[in-house]
């Protein structure tokens, strides 16, 4: 099954299973670059989750699961090869899909660059700290990641808060050039993606 579960950086998998003899379904999203050889998905225990909290407090290696194959359009839209100036904005588990994303552009070409912007409370709920951490070692200085946190005071000031409209505006005064990013990825909680997309565009994001 392995040309079945092929994907593309952004795209997710569904799980399924039976529990108390209900089915249950979720989706998650696929953490690993394009050509992995794994599967990694990334799961939060969501309060009244019946899945994410059995997946991530019960599950035990060795057991089956029903996984669909890899589907999703959040992904970028030029050639792998193909150099490119990206940037994101991620809240939560939105960092999810965008790493997977932020990895493919930066191993498949030496001249792209990528910019994220990645929201939570906390550095404590950060999900894939380290991951993302690494990523930036591995790729300096073709990778760049501000932390931006609404609960955990920042010495940067314009990194406290959360990713929304003053936000976008504030990193484009100071390190975000809109109108040079080829593709920008948005993925949080909410009306988060409309309220950044709006703005984007205001400020003469291309497409």
């Amino acid at each position: 099954l392995r040309g079945d579960f092929r994907f593309r950086a952004g795209q997710h998998v569904a799980l399924r299973t039976v529990m108390d003899g209900k089915e249950e379904r979720r989706t998650y999203s696929i953490v690993n670059a394009e050509g992995a050889e794994e599967l990694t998905i990334g799961i939060r225990a969501q309060d009244g989750g019946r899945m994410s909290k059995y997946l991530a407090q019960h599950a035990t290696v060795g057991e089956m699961l029903d996984v669909m194959t890899p589907n999703g359009s959040f992904h970028a839209t030029g050639a792998p090869a193909q150099a490119g100036r990206y940037a994101a904005f991620a809240a939560g588990s939105g960092i999810t899909p965008v790493l997977a994303i932020a990895a493919t552009a930066l191993e498949s070409h030496p001249d792209s660059r990528f910019q994220l912007y990645y929201g939570n409370t906390s550095t404590a709920r950060a999900m894939f700290l380290e991951e993302v951490l690494a990523l930036k070692d591995r790729f300096l200085p073709r990778f760049s990641v501000c932390f931006v946190m609404s609960r955990e005071p920042q010495e940067v000031e314009w990194f406290n808060g959360r990713i929304d409209a003053a936000k976008i505006r504030e990193f484009a005064r100071h390190d975000l050039a809109v109108a040079g990013i080829d593709e920008f990825f948005i993925c949080g909680p909410g009306t988060m993606a409309a309220i950044v997309q709006a703005v984007l565009a205001e400020l003469g994001a291309c497409g």
